[in-house]
C-alpha cells in the first residue's frame, strides 16, 4: 500500500528499499489502541477473527433439519480501518477451537469437530472442507476491501486426527506399505490378524469400541510398548496435515 513504504524483496522485508525488520504488537482478542502502536512504533497489529464471534448453534427448521449459518460481523471493518488509517499494518488471524464451538453441545456434529489443537473440523467429513470455507469467508468478505497485510489461515495448529475415517485409513496406507500383515506386526510388535484391524497407539486394546477409555494415558502407554507402530502413526499425522492444509489453501 502506498501509505506504508514496507516492501518484500529476496525474501526479506524492506522499508523505503533498505532490508529491516518489523515490529509486531501483541494480537487483539478484542481491541488494540492504534495510537498507543504509532507511540510505540509498532508496524502491526493481528487480530484474532475468532469463530466464537460469528458461528452459533445450528437451527432447527420445521422439517427437523439443522441450519448452521455464519453470523455476519460488519463491526470487523472498524477495527481494520482504524488500524490502516493509523498507518499500522494489519495481520488478519483466523482462529478457531472446537472446544468453544458453538456445535459442540448438538450431537450431530461430534464426528465433525476437533481433530487437534485450533483444528476445529475434520477433512475426512463430508462437511469439513465446506464448514472451514464458510469460516473463511465470514471474515474476509470484510477484509477484502482493505489492504491487508497478511493472513494467518491456521493458528497453532496441532493436527490430531484420532475420528474414525482417519484410522481406517491409516490401517489402509499400511496395508500398501507393508502388504504382509505379518511383516508389519514383525516390526511392530503387534499380532493383528489383518490390515482392516490395525489401529494406531491408544486404539489396540479396544478398537477404539469404548468410548469411556483414557486416550492419552493408552496413547502414551502403547505407544512405547509399540514404537514403530507409533513411528508410522506420527508420519501418517504429519502428510495428513500436511493434505489437509494444502487443499484449503487459497
Amino acid at each position: 500500500p502506498k501509505q506504508w513504504p514496507i516492501g518484500i524483496q529476496n525474501g526479506q522485508f524492506t522499508r523505503l528499499g533498505k532490508p529491516c525488520f518489523l515490529l509486531g504488537g501483541w494480537q487483539a482478542d478484542n481491541e488494540s489502541n492504534p495510537w498507543l502502536m504509532r507511540l510505540l512504533g509498532v508496524d502491526l497489529v493481528t487480530w484474532n477473527a475468532d469463530e466464537i464471534y460469528s458461528l452459533y448453534p445450528a437451527k432447527v427448521t420445521d422439517s427437523g433439519a439443522l441450519r448452521v449459518s455464519w453470523t455476519e460481523t460488519p463491526w470487523y471493518e472498524a477495527f481494520i480501518n482504524r488500524f490502516t488509517q493509523n498507518g499500522v499494518l494489519f495481520w488478519h488471524e483466523h482462529k478457531a477451537h472446537a472446544r468453544y464451538n458453538a456445535l459442540r453441545f448438538q450431537p450431530e456434529f461430534a464426528d465433525l469437530l476437533d481433530v487437534g489443537h485450533f483444528v476445529p473440523y475434520d477433512l475426512k467429513h463430508p462437511l469439513g472442507e465446506q464448514f472451514y470455507r464458510e469460516m473463511f469467508k465470514s471474515w474476509m468478505r470484510y477484509t477484502v476491501k482493505y489492504p491487508v497485510f497478511c493472513y494467518e489461515l491456521f493458528n497453532e495448529m496441532g493436527y490430531r486426527n484420532l475420528k474414525l475415517p482417519a484410522r481406517r485409513e491409516f490401517a489402509r496406507k499400511m496395508a500398501r506399505k507393508y502388504v504382509d500383515i505379518d511383516k508389519a506386526n514383525a516390526a511392530w510388535g503387534t499380532s493383528f490378524a489383518d490390515f482392516a484391524g490395525v489401529q494406531p497407539p491408544g486404539f489396540i486394546q479396544d478398537g477404539g469400541a469404548n468410548s469411556n477409555l483414557p486416550r492419552e494415558p493408552l496413547f502414551a502407554r502403547e505407544g512405547r510398548k509399540h514404537p514403530n507402530l507409533l513411528i508410522d502413526w506420527l508420519k501418517f499425522q504429519e502428510d495428513d496435515s500436511y493434505d489437509m492444509v494444502s487443499k484449503l489453501m487459497p
